[in-house]
């Protein structure tokens, strides 16, 4: 044995989340420098990165030895709820081995899971064939149980697994790291080694390559652990030898005592020789999806035939010969690549979702290029009428398995993927893993934590920071660029040295492995066949293996994904034909609507207005101020900026271009006289990736299979391929249109630069058709779109705040929630809308659930006291309660939200006495309940205003019925505001000032390093960006940093780049801040307090006036009938007219109101 031959055979992986450090792309060069010819992959608990090991290696000439770093229980079942596990390390000797790892694996997490997926000694014993064990590390059952227990107990473990694996497939573990537990547990191994006749293996328990890792290595263990790496309770490496040794280092700490360990390692590698076929010519013909039925072409056949009468029957096309020979050239595609039964099970499942009124999207991605895919009603794009390609989405000439990505309802998708797992059987249809890493902004936060640096301290160093630059994640390079004050810190701080050394390594690591948002495998074989299963935290099934594995494994992916404005579209349309129902009119369905019908003129005019919150894709700021400039009017331009609105095309200058030549301000121009039929709709110029593969087929004569050959090269930037596509396209289009080679290069040159920015027509056709249905929802039905679209947004409070926003612009009345009158969701009520009761935060379904019921039963709740004696208060608790009063929901009961709050204790106490006395009698007897209650509460004033403000926006996420802005909602013209809606109308470079409140201030460094700020401010109708420059940040930032209504002067400024809309958009800024209400207070002539001619209480007001004195003169208002009416003004009487004023009288009795006369 040469030295070399030694072979690591414990060894942690980046698959180790947040536990090992090793990323297979380091350890390879690493494993080639020491010229070690294999290796073993044991991360913990699962095969996430085996595959990926297994092909790297592989590809490298390095033999892969697959491994686990197994849980297993000591004395307890797997799937007993303790909380017992130990480390095993588990090693393929062949492939049955192999098969048998992925079934335990797969038990662990499907049976055993309990805080970590385990395995029994039974489980072990039932699957040991073809395995290899090792005793493990010091997490071991057999190095536990000698250093806490005692070398009995020891040796009775390692009696078992001798027992379970026999002598020659069972190895003692020992490890030469120098910790004092370890050097003892060798020892005591050697002497139980030759008692028990069984060999030792030398591992190094590698967890990073290079021993400088090591500091690095603990920093990510705490972050695994959300600990610090000064905590001493925590589990960190006491050594420094877990890294990946040569074989002579290993040699040299072994020789003397261990030499036999050290061989063994060598033995043991020979020994595992696992073979995978893999896939990797990514052929077509090695999938493997089950059979739908024998004859699976006919039937395929004769579905498409009878869709295509039906279709042809909606359509009306006169093109009839132009669709037969399409559909046969796609039958035939379909049937030689092998594809026929791909479309019956696609097709399958969505007939099934259809039947079962779950909404099925009209079609996304390159699938809506396909004529089988729309008459078989797989999607719902006509494309030829469009002119979308098939050789997009399948070609013969670029091997690929064909990918439909399919949308319906995100309520309802869980239904469709049960449907599928029963169609095919559980053991044949599972999810997919996806990982999520270590990236700079994160991670900058998670050094820190593990290196004691206070999280505000850190937070106010990155929160200016961007996730994303130009679409990607930011670099950790780059991050400092942003945080210039951490390497500044860095100077004389220890702690931000080991942030600085220790996240670029750890950058880009794997944190964890998570469930695909969409991708669904279906198989023949079992899926264990392919891979080992997980169970997410919903009991989802997922592979353990992500997308990027997929066509090596030969395992076809379905994407099933949830689509939230199906959702909307659904509710929109059942309660408008509820509304229709009621008014004796037909019913109306979406599906039917026509983007070309005249019903479509103003719903283009909505949209170029820039009005567009809540229509699909169109609703960010920068694709607002698109579709002013656009001013689409007609589907296609729709279609357009779907395409357009991207970071490549703005920043080419290819939206700009566009949009300019559709509004005739440049003249449009064609690349050649041949493609202006082919570029009129998108004005001369390149848009779709279709446009390219029919450009090169109709100037060099390519078949649309190789001109798509042809796009790939060209966006993916293949130099040596493109040479020879230029060559190829220059000599075609001589050979067939005679064109010279000068212009036929000067041809290929455009197209090429078009190509970087190309985009799917196919994908831009279909979403844009969602985008006309919720655009024309929302000029034709605004108020069942905006309930549908506040029921879809629930779990957004900035969503629902914006929508509730452009509710009101509409004239549109948001009700507040009202336990009586709301439903379960956002509901209608006459020409309002009503805030639903899940929308309100800390209820739950549940107790959501529990108040339904009981309203069901009684109609109606009376007061506090009645509603605790009626719900179940076992899941009614008092918190729940709590939520109701402070949201709002239980105004409707007279007193004040204070008063009610006070009583909580007191009503459920005496709920539980009366729901105890009435236990064992009939329960409809409780209809009669309020009877028993009685009401009592203290008399208090009411919370504070900015008291009751803090609680609706703890519990609805935004203000509602005591929002800020509410009481300026008339005072525009008073205060000389304009609303956030007005803003881009008004003339570039004027003055303008607004009223609103401070949502978020981002803040950032100039050139100087001196502080500026972006500000969002909100009104009652939408919200706006704003700069604030280094001298008004610093003179205002009291002013808006304070939760108070704010009256700001601004101006327009020239436009620039929004680096987060990618679009220009106007610029605002700030010249000047003041207090709404000083400047309403300066406005204020006097207060008018109102009373009823009788029963009224003037000792009650002085009283008032006293406690709220201040600078404004009162007149007191005695109001005797609707015509008439006496007052008096209080010359020595003046107050304060805040809101804490306006609130006490408003909820005081004996009064009337209170208001305000203006100078």
């Amino acid at each position: 044995m040469h030295i070399n031959d030694f072979t690591h055979l414990h060894l942690h992986t980046q698959y180790s989340f947040l536990d090992g450090a090793i990323r297979i792309s380091d350890l390879i060069p690493k494993l080639q420098e020491l010229n070690m010819k294999q290796v073993a992959i044991t991360d913990h608990g699962h095969m996430f990165g085996a595959l990926d090991f297994y092909i790297q290696t592989t590809k490298a000439g390095i033999k892969p030895i697959i491994g686990i770093e197994a849980y297993i229980t000591g004395n307890a079942r797997y799937t007993e709820k303790v909380r017992e596990n130990f480390h095993i390390i588990l090693l393929a000797e062949n492939n049955i081995g192999l098969k048998n790892l992925k079934q335990l694996i797969s038990k662990a997490f499907l049976y055993g899971k309990y805080y970590l997926p385990r395995i029994d000694k039974s489980l072990l014993f039932e699957h040991k064939e073809g395995l290899i064990a090792l005793s493990a590390c010091l997490g071991g059952e057999v190095a536990k149980k000698f250093i806490e227990e005692s070398p009995d107990a020891s040796i009775k473990a390692i009696q078992d697994f001798k027992q379970i694996f026999g002598p020659k497939h069972f190895y003692l573990e020992i490890q030469p790291n120098g910790l004092p537990e370890q050097v003892k547990l060798n020892s005591f191994l050697a002497e139980v080694a030759i008692a028990e006749k069984l060999n030792l293996v030398a591992t190094n328990d590698c967890h990073y390559i290079h021993k400088d890792g090591y500091e690095a290595q603990n920093v990510l263990m705490a972050i695994r652990q959300r600990s610090s790496i000064y905590n001493p309770s925590m589990h960190t490496h006491k050594s420094t030898a877990f890294y990946l040794r040569s074989g002579q280092e290993m040699w040299d700490l072994l020789k003397d005592e261990f030499p036999s360990a050290f061989e063994n390692t060598f033995e043991i590698s020979q020994r595992c020789n696992v073979s995978l076929n893999l896939n990797l010519e990514l052929s077509t013909q090695y999938f493997q999806l089950p059979i739908l039925a024998s004859n699976g072409f006919d039937k395929l056949k004769n579905a498409i035939y009878e869709g295509l009468k039906n279709r042809l029957r909606e359509i009306f096309s006169p093109n009839f010969y132009n669709y037969i020979q399409r559909l046969n050239n796609e039958i035939n595609s379909i049937q030689s690549l092998g594809f026929v039964n791909y479309f019956l099970i696609v097709q399958e499942f969505i007939n099934w979702a259809r039947k079962k009124k779950i909404r099925v999207g009209p079609g996304r991605g390159s699938g809506a290029g396909s004529l089988v895919a729309f008459v078989l009603r797989i999607t719902n794009i006509d494309p030829i009428f469009h002119k979308l390609l098939f050789e997009r989405f399948l070609n013969s000439e670029r091997v690929s398995m064909p990918d439909f990505d399919i949308d319906f309802m995100q309520k309802r998708r869980s239904e469709v993927i049960r449907h599928v797992c029963a169609k095919y059987g559980r053991e044949h249809v599972a999810q997919i893993a996806t990982f999520s890493s270590l990236n700079a902004k994160s991670l900058v936060k998670d050094v820190a934590r593990a290196v004691s640096i206070p999280f505000n301290e850190i937070n106010e160093l990155t929160k200016s920071v961007p996730s994303m630059i130009e679409g990607h994640k930011i670099s950790f390079k780059n991050f400092l660029i942003h945080s210039p004050h951490i390497e500044n810190r860095a100077k004389t701080l220890h702690q931000y040295q080991t942030l600085l050394s220790t996240a670029p390594i750890l950058e880009g690591l794997l944190r964890q492995a998570g469930i695909h948002a969409a991708g669904v495998v279906i198989s023949q074989k079992s899926l264990l066949e392919y891979s080992s299963l997980s169970k997410g935290p919903h009991q989802e099934i997922f592979i353990q293996c992500d997308k990027n594995m997929l066509d090596v494994s030969g395992l076809v992916k379905f994407d099933l994904l949830g689509l939230k404005t199906l959702d909307l579209l659904s509710i929109a349309e059942n309660l408008i034909n509820k509304r229709l129902k009621r008014q004796n009119l037909p019913p109306f369905s979406v599906e039917i609507l026509s983007p070309y019908s005249k019903e479509s003129f103003p719903v283009y005019k909505l949209i170029a207005s820039g009005d567009t919150y809540g229509i699909f894709q169109f609703e960010s700021p920068g694709f607002q101020e698109l579709c002013r400039k656009l001013k689409p009017n007609q589907f296609e331009h729709i279609v357009a900026a779907t395409a357009l609105y991207r970071p490549g095309p703005i920043q080419a200058g290819m939206t700009k271009n566009f949009i300019e030549r559709k509004l005739g301000i440049r003249n449009t121009v064609y690349p050649h006289p041949l493609l202006q039929t082919l570029l009129k709709e998108t004005f001369g110029t390149f848009v779709y990736q279709e446009q390219i593969l029919i450009a090169a087929q109709t100037l060099a004569g390519y078949s649309l299979g190789a001109a798509d050959l042809l796009r790939q090269a060209m966006s993916k930037k293949q130099s040596t391929e493109m040479e020879q596509q230029r060559s190829d396209f220059v000599s075609g289009c001589l050979r067939l249109n005679n064109i010279s080679d000068k212009i036929a290069n000067s041809i290929f040159d455009s197209i090429r630069e078009f190509a970087r920015y190309g985009f799917n027509k196919s994908h831009a056709t279909a979403y844009s058709w969602i985008t006309y249905q919720t655009a024309y929802l929302k000029y034709y039905y605004p108020i069942e779109f905006l309930t549908a679209l506040l029921s879809t947004s629930i779990d957004s409070s900035v969503d629902m705040s914006k929508y509730i926003r452009d509710a009101r612009s509409a004239c549109i009345n948001i009700l507040p929630p009202n336990i009586n009158k709301s439903l379960r969701s956002f509901s209608l009520e006459n020409q309002d809308i009503r805030f639903g009761l899940n929308a309100i935060k800390g209820i739950g379904t549940i107790a959501l659930n529990v108040i339904i019921k009981a309203r069901i039963i009684y109609k109606q709740f009376l007061n506090l006291f009645d509603f605790c004696e009626k719900v179940s208060l076992n899941k009614i608790n008092k918190k729940i309660i709590e939520v109701l009063v402070k949201s709002g929901s239980m105004d409707i009961f007279g007193p004040s939200r204070k008063q009610m709050y006070l009583a909580i204790p007191n009503a459920i106490t005496s709920a539980r006495r009366t729901q105890k006395d009435l236990k064992n009698k009939n329960p409809y007897l409780l209809k009669d309940m309020n009877l028993f209650n009685l009401e009592k509460y203290e008399n208090c004033d009411e919370w504070e205003a900015r008291e009751k403000r803090k609680f609706e926006q703890l519990t609805l996420g935004m203000f509602l019925a005591s929002h800020p802005l509410i009481k300026y909602k008339n005072d525009n013209q008073l205060l000389n505001v304009i609303s956030t809606k007005e803003i881009p109308f008004r003339r570039k470079f004027s003055h303008i000032q607004i009223i609103g409140m401070v949502s978020e201030i981002k803040e950032l460094f100039n050139k100087k390093k001196e502080k500026w700020a972006l500000l969002t401010i909100e009104d009652l109708y939408g919200s706006t960006q704003m700069f604030v420059y280094n001298q008004e940040y610093k003179q205002f930032r009291r002013y808006l940093r304070f939760p108070e209504p704010i009256i700001i002067k601004a101006q327009f400024l020239r436009k620039r780049k929004f680096e987060q809309n990618f679009l220009t958009i106007p610029k605002l800024k700030l010249i000047n801040v003041e207090f709404a209400c000083n400047i309403k207070e300066e406005k204020t002539k006097f207060v008018q307090i109102m009373f009823p001619s009788s029963n009224f209480d003037t000792i009650k007001a002085f009283q008032l006036c006293k406690k709220y004195k201040g600078n404004k003169q009162i007149k007191l208002t005695f109001i005797i009938d609707q015509n008439s009416f006496i007052y008096y003004p209080c010359l020595k009487l003046k107050v304060n007219t805040n809101d804490d004023f306006f609130i006490s009288i408003n909820h005081s009795k004996g009064f009337i109101g209170v208001s305000r006369d203006y100078l």
